[in-house]
Parts: structure tokens; C-alpha cells; sequence
């Protein structure tokens, strides 16, 4: 009661403060927008003012600036005006000089023209003089050269005019011989011509039949190869159906669970599993019956009500079923036709007992092409509704409605997968039936073709033609060596009569050109006279015309110097005439600026003392009212804080009355439940034990019992029970299955863990041979580098291969070291070409030993060598020729001349290239 009334007065005392509190806020208020009005008002002159002292100083800058500028240009002008009149007198000095230069260059220039002119026409016909004795010359070498040639020739023709005699009479011995022999060649070559030619008969009529067995083979192979890849697909769709079938993969737990319990019926199929149909028609119809393929399909309905208790008993969700009884009484509707559209009941294969059952669900439904499209009259045809399918199941259109879209990967093969698997069976069996057959027939043609191969007569037709070209190349040989001697004769015959010819030819040719050249000796001697004294002359007026030519170059160089001095002091003036022009509008300029300026600083000021006063004002009258405000404030605030207080005070008040009520409240309601907490445990104790509770409450307690450990054990087992949560009746099953699927990953884990054991042993095993194996073929290696490159430099000579990283030789960098005697490189790169090119030839014949190839080709290897290299290089090719053929492409004729054979290419006409090949060894 004390609480409630102080709480009264201190409400009543809040109450009437809180107005008091009202008036002091409204007035504070008041005050505030006044002072906030002239702070306004002041800040936008603080404002003007500020923007006139950024003009005012910006004006009294240029002000300064342009001062400044009229300076600096005046005295420029005075400097410049001293300079023009200066560049004036030297441009007048100079401009005189330039003129007497260029006198005396004009009449230089006329004295070098005439000398040019005199020295042009010598100059021509010291050139023509040369010219006709030039060629009188040539045409005396010419005529020498032919008399040479000539008496050269006379020699050779009476030499081969002998030689070609002796030549045709052994050649028409050798004729004589050779006819004989071919006409025994003829006789043999005829017979053996007729065995090969039955020999081949023989040979094409058995490749003709090994070639249509062979076509025969192949074509069944190819059936077989078809009908094989036919059956693997098979097996494997047979595989995965079967898996999916078995799985009840895309179905609920629900019916897998159902599928797994033969507690209520073994015999109640899936729809899915009863209802088959086309490959084309599957995915229309699988999506139009796509509620419905989970449904299970039983006899009546208590076999349905035991499936239901049983799912809901095992809490494994929910499923539907189609009750056979009950659809018995169906009535199918009065057959429909609608054009382009065939019914889907028609398209669908179901057993007689489930019949009605696929009239029910297909009844009205109708497939249709997608390319015909819907019409809206077919979905209403007379009063009957019906729905339209595509073959593709993208559209599904009802009355009202249309479904459709893209049509998936494993859509259309759900429908039929029992029946499916059956079909697959069947097929399977078939196709390994063919496949066996095509195995026989190709088997026993194979036999029957390796007969045929075994019975071949190519090694006798071989030899047949082998003897037969043999008297071919006979026969032609001795023909084109009859040809031969007949055309070397007839040759021979017109080459001595040619000879005579050309003998005599030539004898008459030497008297003509003895002649001729006596007469042109003569006229080369007056030639000579007169281009001796030419000469003479036109190597004076050549002197003459050199120092005219000096003269007049050192004088024009002397008028351009003067020349290039008055453009200079020109060009100097024009500039200093334009600074002046620059300078005096820049000070016209500036005053103008200093004009300005002044004009706006008086402005500026003036406004400047207004702005000030009305600021002097302002903050007058700022001051006044912010006094106001905080008297305002300070009363408003000392209203705010006693208001707080009794608030504080009836807050605290009523807090404390709320805990003694609800302390009083937990008070009674634990003095309740103690009680009939009592008054039961009192009668249970009477009635269970017998035993009165107030000899327990009297009874003193057994200390080894503590309430604490015993709530803490209470609490433990509460949360262990709590967490086994509820008892799952299908924990077995899952356990059994779990288990097989661990013992599976087991077996899996094994087989992994196996073959990776084999895979490491045989990479270690690979590894192990490979590192073997290179260390043996590096090791000769080097050997074979070692010896060669001593045998190509010396045998005090250094080199060697060694392993950058022998620890692991497969992945190592292989060094070379070559140091020929009296050098120390540290890379190769050191070496001259010549080295280089040996050492690159040793390590070439290194690995030449470990594995020797058939031939050899280098190309311009000795290039680089010089004729010591060359003949160490030769040896060691002599030396290796032994075992391999060697081809050299080279220009080196020490090279050349130590080869068993050359081929050189030469040109014996413009355009046309002939090969022409030495053999030296038939010449030994």
C-alpha cells in the first residue's frame, strides 16, 4: 500500500511538471528559428564579402602584373630600336660587297665555259680515234685466235680421220659375232615365253577363286562385325533394363519398399510393368500416363488396404493402385473417329486381364502427327471430349489445356520395361545364333583360302620369268648392240667423209685469214699515230680546264658566303621589326587591363563597407539571442532533468512492486505443488512400502547420497535415450543392406590396391630395364667417342660424355667435353668450326657404332675443314665404308678424289642439266 500511494504522488508531480516542460519547449523553439534566420542572413554576407576580397585581390594581382609588363616592353622596344638601326648600316655594307663577288664570278663563269666547250670536242674525238683502233685491234686477236683454232683443228681431224678408220674395221667383226648369238637367243626366249604363260594361266584362275573367297569372307565379316556390335547392345540395354527393373530405379521409396515386402501380395504388378507399346509411340504415351506409372494394379481392394497399413505402419510414405475389381465394371464409351488421329488404346499391348483397365485410361486419347498440328474442332466432337498426343510427346492437349516441352534423355523408358527385357531376351538369343553361324562360314572359308595360298606357283612363275627376262635382256642387249655397230658404222663412214671435207675447209680458210690479217696490221699502225698526238692535245686542255674549274668553284664559294651573311642580317631585322610591333601592342594591351582594373577595385570597396556594417549588425543582434536561447535551453533542460528523475523514481517504484507480486505468486504456487507433491508421495510410500513419511523426514541422510551427482546421472542417461530417438522397425533391412554395399567397396578398395601394387611393379620394372638398357648404350657410347675423336685429332687429344645427374641417367643433360691439344674450352662454343665439325663427326660415328645403318649421307660436312682435317676425315670414312655405303654432297676436291665413285651435274647446254657419274674403282 506504501508503493501504490508514493507512486500516486510522484504521477501527480510528473504530470504537472511535463506542462511546465511543454511551454518552456515551445518558446526555446521560438527562439532557435529566430537565431537560426540571422545566422542565415549573416552567413550569406560573410559570403558576399568574402567573394568581394577574392575579386578585390584578384583586380590589385593583374593590376601589378600589368605594371609590370609595360616595364619590361618599354625598355625591350629602346634595345630592339638600337639593334634595327645597328643591323641596318652592316646590311648596307655587306649588300656592296655581295655585288663585286658576283662580277667577278660572272666573268670566271665565261672563261670555264669556253675552255669546257674546246675540251668537249677533243674529248669526242680522242673517243672516236680510240674506238676504230680498238676494234682494228679485236679484229686482229680475232683473226690470230680462228688462224690458231684452225691449225688446232687440221691436227685433231687427221689425227681421228686414222683413228676412225681402225675403229670400223674391228667394229664389222664384232657385228658379225653378235647376229649369230642373237639368233640363239630368239630360239630360247620363245620357249620359255610358252611355260610362263601357262604357268601364269594356272596362277590367275587360283587368285581369282583366293580373291572371291577373300570378297566372300569380308562381306560376311562385315555382317559379323554388325550383327556382333548389334548383340552388345543388345546386352548391355538387356543389362541396364534388367538393372532398372531390379532397382526400381526413378520410382518411390514407397514402392520400392512394397516391391521388397511379399507380405501383401506377390502378384501386383507396376502399370509401367504391364503396359507396353511402340518405340515411337513410348514417350507420347509415357508422359500422358506419367501420374499413373507408379500405380500399383491389384486384384481388390483389401490387398490394397494390407499395402497402405503397411506403409503407414513403417512411416515409408504413401502409394496408389488401380483395383481390378472395381474397373471390371467400367463401360467403355461408343467407339470415336477423328481424322488424322489414331487411337492410343490401339498403339499399347496389355494383357487380357488388364484390358479394361487400358480402355479406362486411354479411353478418348488419340495420337497424332506433329507436323498436322491441333485443331480446336477435334477436341470437341459432339459434346465428347478427347485429348490429342504427338508421336514426339512434346504436346499433350486437353480440354482447356495445353502441356508440353522438351522431351529428355530417359524419357519413354519407364513404360514396358518388364516386357521390354523379355523382347531383349528373345533378341539376344537370335543374334547369337547368327553370330555363330557367320563364325563357321567365316572359319571354313579361311581354311578353304590358306589351301588355295598354300597351292601358289609364284615361286615357279619367278623362276620362269626370271630365266625369261634373262634371255629378254640378252636379246635386247645384243639387238641394241647390233643397232649400235650398224650406227657407229654408217656414222663412221660420213664422219671421214665429213672429215675430208672439213680438212680441206679449213687449209683455205688460213690462206684468207693470213691475207686480211696483213692488210688490218697496217691500218692499225696509222691508227696509232694519230691517237697518240690527239692525246696529247686533249691531256692539255684537260689541265687548262682544272684550273679554270678551281677558280671559279673557290670564287662561287666566296659570292654564297657573302650571300648566306646579308640573308642572315635580313632575316635578323624583319625579326627585330616584329618584336617591336609585339612589344607596342602588348603596352597598348596592358593599359587598357590597368583601366579595367582600377574601375572594379573602387567598385569592390564601396560595396565591401556596406557588406561590413550590415555584418556588425548582424552579429550584434546574433549575440543578443544567443543568450536568449541559452537562458531557454538551460531552463528547458532543467525541466527535462526533473521530469527524468520522477520518471527514474516511478519506474524504480513500480519494479519493485512487480517483484514482491510475482515473488509472492512463486511463494504460493511452490507452497501448492509441495503440497500435493506430499500428499502423493505420502500415499504412495502408505500404499507401495508401508512406510509413514514422517519417519523419513525425521530419518537423517546417508552421506554417501549427494543430490548433485545423482541430477548430473539423471541428466546423462535422459540425453542418451533422447538420442537414440525413435525405434526404426526397418533398421535391419537397412543394416543388410549397408553391409552389402560396404563388403562391395571392399572387394572394389582390394582390386584397386592390387592393380595399382602390379602398376608401380611394372613402371619400376620398365624403369629398371630402360635404365639399364641406356646406361649400357651410353657407356659404349662414350668408348666409341673417345677412340674416334682421338683417331680424328690426336691421342693426346681430351674428350668425354658424362652424366650431369647420374642418380637418375633417364632424365639427365648429357655434357660433352672435347679439348684438343694445347686449348682449355669451357664450352664448345670455343672450339673453331673446323674442331666443332670433328667432334660432331665422332659423336655421329659413337652412336654409328651401337647401331649401324645401312648407308650414310652428309652434306658439305667438310666444309669447314682445312686439308689436314679433310684427309682425317677421309680416313675414317675409308675406315667405316666397310660395313655401310657412304654419300658425300661436297666441293672439296681432296674429298673428291678419294671416293669410289662421283656423280657430278653439269650443264652441256643453257637450261639443260645432265648428270655425269665416275666410277674410279673400274678404273684400278
Amino acid at each position: 500500500d506504501l508503493l501504490e500511494t508514493a507512486i500516486k504522488t510522484a504521477e501527480a508531480a510528473l504530470e504537472k511538471e511535463k506542462l511546465d516542460n511543454v511551454d518552456k519547449e515551445k518558446n526555446l523553439m521560438e527562439i532557435q528559428r529566430r537565431l537560426n534566420t540571422l545566422i542565415s542572413g549573416v552567413s550569406e554576407r560573410e559570403n558576399e564579402r568574402n567573394l568581394l576580397n577574392s575579386s578585390l585581390k584578384f583586380a590589385h594581382d593583374k593590376l601589378d602584373t600589368a605594371q609590370k609588363q609595360i616595364i619590361d616592353a618599354s625598355d625591350h622596344v629602346e634595345k630592339l630600336k638600337v639593334s634595327i638601326d645597328k643591323l641596318n648600316i652592316d646590311f648596307n655594307a655587306e649588300s656592296g660587297i655581295l655585288e663585286g663577288k658576283k662580277s667577278e664570278l660572272t666573268v670566271l663563269e665565261t672563261a670555264l665555259n669556253e675552255i669546257r666547250t674546246h675540251h668537249n670536242s677533243i674529248k669526242e674525238s680522242l673517243s672516236a680515234e680510240q674506238k676504230v683502233y680498238a676494234e682494228k685491234e679485236r679484229q686482229i686477236f680475232e683473226l690470230e685466235k680462228k688462224l690458231a683454232v684452225n691449225r688446232s683443228n687440221n691436227e685433231s681431224l687427221q689425227l681421228e680421220l686414222s683413228q676412225s678408220e681402225e675403229d670400223t674395221v674391228s667394229k664389222r667383226k664384232e657385228l658379225e659375232e653378235l647376229q649369230k648369238q642373237l639368233e640363239q637367243y630368239k630360239s630360247d626366249q620363245e620357249k620359255s615365253d610358252f611355260t610362263l604363260k601357262q604357268l601364269i594361266a594356272e596362277e590367275e584362275n587360283r587368285k581369282q577363286q583366293v580373291a572371291e573367297l577373300e570378297q566372300s569372307v569380308e562381306k560376311t565379316r562385315q555382317e559379323l562385325t554388325q550383327e556382333t556390335r548389334t548383340l552388345d547392345a543388345k546386352k548391355n540395354e538387356y543389362e541396364l533394363t534388367k538393372s532398372l527393373v531390379e532397382n526400381l530405379e526413378g520410382f518411390p521409396e514407397s514402392i520400392k519398399f512394397l516391391k521388397k515386402n511379399a507380405k501383401w501380395s506377390k502378384e501386383a504388378p507396376l502399370l509401367s510393368d504391364i503396359i507396353y507399346c511402340a518405340e515411337e509411340y513410348r514417350v507420347a504415351i509415357e508422359n500422358y500416363l506419367e501420374p499413373y506409372l507408379n500405380y500399383y494394379v491389384v486384384q481388390n481392394i483389401e490387398e490394397a488396404i494390407m499395402a497402405v497399413n503397411l506403409l503407414k505402419d513403417a512411416s515409408m510414405g504413401r502409394a496408389n493402385f488401380f483395383i481390378l475389381d472395381d474397373i471390371e465394371k467400367y463401360e467403355t464409351k461408343s467407339a470415336l473417329t477423328i481424322e488424322n488421329a489414331v487411337p492410343a488404346a490401339q498403339l499399347v499391348e496389355l494383357d487380357k486381364q488388364y484390358g479394361k483397365l487400358g480402355a479406362f485410361l486411354l479411353d478418348r486419347v488419340f495420337m497424332v502427327d506433329d507436323s498436322s498440328g491441333f485443331n480446336n474442332n477435334q477436341l470437341n466432337t459432339n459434346g465428347q471430349k478427347i485429348v490429342l498426343l504427338t508421336k514426339t510427346g512434346h504436346f499433350i492437349r486437353q480440354d482447356f489445356s495445353l502441356g508440353g516441352g522438351a522431351v529428355g534423355l530417359f524419357e519413354g523408358k519407364k513404360i514396358g520395361r518388364a516386357k521390354n527385357l523379355e523382347k531383349l531376351k528373345e533378341e539376344i538369343e537370335k543374334l547369337e545364333r547368327v553370330t555363330y553361324q557367320l563364325h563357321s562360314k567365316v572359319s571354313d572359308a579361311v581354311i578353304k583360302i590358306n589351301q588355295l595360298k598354300a597351292a601358289t606357283q609364284t615361286k615357279q612363275i619367278d623362276e620362269q620369268r626370271n630365266i625369261l627376262n634373262q634371255f629378254n635382256n640378252k636379246s635386247s642387249a645384243t639387238q641394241a648392240s647390233i643397232q649400235s655397230l650398224i650406227k657407229f658404222l654408217e656414222s663412221s663412214d660420213t664422219k671421214s667423209k665429213n672429215i675430208t671435207e672439213r680438212l680441206q675447209n679449213l687449209n683455205t680458210d688460213v690462206l684468207n685469214i693470213n691475207s686480211e690479217l696483213i692488210s688490218l696490221r697496217e691500218v692499225q699502225t696509222s691508227s696509232k699515230q694519230s691517237l697518240e698526238q690527239t692525246d696529247k692535245e686533249f691531256i692539255e686542255f684537260t689541265n687548262k680546264l682544272s684550273e679554270a674549274s678551281s677558280k671559279f668553284n673557290q670564287k662561287n664559294i666566296e659570292f654564297h658566303q657573302q650571300q648566306n651573311r646579308v640573308n642572315s642580317i635580313s632575316q635578323e631585322l624583319n625579326f627585330k621589326n616584329s618584336q617591336v610591333e609585339s612589344f607596342t601592342s602588348q603596352l597598348t594591351r596592358n593599359n587598357e587591363i590597368i583601366t579595367e582594373c582600377t574601375i572594379t577595385i573602387e567598385e569592390n570597396q564601396a560595396k565591401l563597407k556596406t557588406i561590413e556594417s550590415t555584418l556588425l549588425e548582424g552579429y550584434a543582434n546574433k549575440e543578443a539571442i544567443e543568450k536568449e536561447v541559452a537562458e531557454s535551453e538551460k531552463n528547458y533542460y532543467d525541466s527535462r532533468g526533473g521530469i527524468n528523475d520522477l520518471d527514474g523514481k516511478i519506474r524504480e517504484l513500480t519494479r519493485s512492486r512487480d517483484q514482491v507480486n510475482v515473488l509472492i505468486n512463486d511463494i504460493t504456487e511452490r507452497f501448492t505443488e509441495l503440497k500435493l507433491n506430499l500428499t502423493g508421495l505420502r500415499e504412495r510410500l502408505s500404499v507401495e512400502f508401508n512406510v509413514n513419511v514422517n519417519d523419513i523426514i525425521n530419518e537423517e541422510l546417508d552421506p554417501k547420497w549427494n543430490k548433485d551427482d545423482i541430477n548430473e546421472d539423471h541428466v546423462k542417461i535422459k540425453k542418451r535415450i533422447e538420442g537414440f530417438g525413435e525405434i526404426n522397425p526397418m533398421a535391419v533391412e537397412a543394416y543388410t543392406e549397408m553391409k552389402e554395399r560396404y563388403d562391395f567397396i571392399i572387394v572394389q578398395k582390394k582390386d584397386l590396391e592390387d592393380a595399382k601394387t602390379s602398376l608401380l611393379d611394372t613402371i619400376k620394372e620398365i624403369d629398371d630395364t630402360a635404365r639399364t638398357q641406356f646406361l649400357e648404350a651410353f657407356y659404349k657410347v662414350r668408348d666409341s667417342f673417345i677412340r674416334v675423336f682421338r683417331t680424328l685429332f690426336s691421342e693426346e687429344d681430351q674428350c668425354d660424355l658424362y652424366l650431369v645427374n647420374p642418380e637418375d641417367p633417364l632424365e639427365s643433360k648429357i655434357e660433352i667435353i672435347a679439348k684438343p691439344k694445347g686449348k682449355r674450352p669451357t664450352v664448345i662454343d670455343q672450339l673453331s668450326g673446323g674442331e666443332k665439325t670433328l667432334t660432331a663427326t665422332a659423336l655421329l660415328f659413337s652412336l654409328y657404332l651401337l647401331k649401324p645403318a645401312p648407308f650414310c649421307i652428309f652434306d658439305e660436312v667438310d666444309a669447314p675443314l682445312d686439308d689436314t682435317n679433310i684427309a682425317k676425315f677421309n680416313k675414317i670414312i675409308q675406315e667405316f665404308s666397310g660395313d655401310s655405303q657412304f654419300i658425300i654432297v661436297t666441293h672439296n676436291k681432296q674429298t673428291m678424289s678419294a671416293v669410289e665413285a662421283i656423280y657430278g651435274v653439269t650443264m652441256v647446254e643453257q637450261g639443260v642439266s645432265r648428270v655425269v657419274p665416275v666410277n674410279f674403282s673400274s678404273l684400278n
